[in-house]
């Protein structure tokens, strides 16, 4: 969907341009936010925070593997009112580990919450940037080339990345 909005954007300024010249810029976004020490920090928490949410799903999962190991060995001496017991639990247990990949890694789990609350805000300290270089050097569009907008070719005198990480004070 990104690439078609880039892409459109792209066509867009290019059709404008036969009628005014449009200077268009280019931006890898990925790499300013690689430079940035408050960036590598949100992202050490990040990965420490999957990390808990990995091995506390990994414990539900070893706990369901123990209940269904232990049905396996004691089906045959257990009631069907017993089987069927044991079985309702193993389901619940499966449910409740749905649930939470869901809630910890899910479209609006804790991790996407929780990357939103760290990166976001370093985000948009970039995009200003960029909209302060884009205004200063009078391009009318900046396209960012470190995401999957296919941009297949561009000349590196049009790159304003260094420009951004000087104006955030990184270079």
């Amino acid at each position: 969907m990104m690439k078609k909005i880039v892409l459109f954007l792209l066509f867009s300024c290019l059709a404008v341009g036969t009628v005014s010249a449009q200077k268009v810029g280019f931006c890898n976004v990925q790499l300013i936010l690689q430079k940035m020490p408050e960036y590598q920090v949100a992202q050490e928490k990040l990965n420490e925070l999957a990390k808990e949410y990995k091995a506390e799903i990994q414990a539900k999962k070893d706990k369901i593997a123990e209940l269904y190991g232990s049905y396996q060995a004691d089906k045959i001496l257990l009631s069907s009112e017993m089987r069927s017991k044991k079985e309702e639990e193993i389901k619940q247990n499966e449910s409740e580990l749905e649930k939470l990949r869901g809630a910890r890694f899910g479209e609006n789990g804790d991790l996407f919450t929780e990357r939103q609350k760290l990166v976001r805000p370093l985000q948009d300290k970039v995009y200003e940037a960029i909209e302060e270089v884009a205004d200063r050097k009078g391009y009318t569009l900046i396209l960012d080339v470190s995401g999957n907008a296919s941009v297949l070719y561009y000349s590196e005198k049009y790159d304003c990345t260094e420009d951004v990480l000087k104006k955030m004070g990184y270079l």
